[in-house]
């Protein structure tokens, strides 16, 4: 897998900080929903490390942050909610 440059990781750190505020959601409490510690996704969103199994790391954020993954990763257009589907009710 190809590693992220430090200003890639960097900017990946602070989209990912911006989604969790953004839902108003602890550090701790998204870290330990996401079975990592604490510190690791302090160090991801300060852009010291990034997930090591990166899309794994991108989809777990992503549930937690219903945001559009490619924002995170490319900081392309500006964040938006995932949409999931709805069921029909007949």
């Amino acid at each position: 897998m190809t590693r992220m440059s430090d200003s890639k990781r960097r900017a990946f750190g602070k989209r990912l900080r911006k989604a969790r505020e953004a839902k108003g959601l602890d550090l701790k409490a998204v870290a330990l929903e996401a079975s990592i510690s604490p510190q690791t996704l302090r160090r991801w969103e300060a852009g010291k490390t990034e997930p090591i199994n990166f899309c794994v790391g991108i989809r777990v954020i992503s549930l937690l942050h219903p945001v559009d993954p490619y924002w995170l990763i490319s900081g392309r257009n500006q964040p938006r909610p995932v949409r999931h589907a709805q069921s029909k009710e007949n």
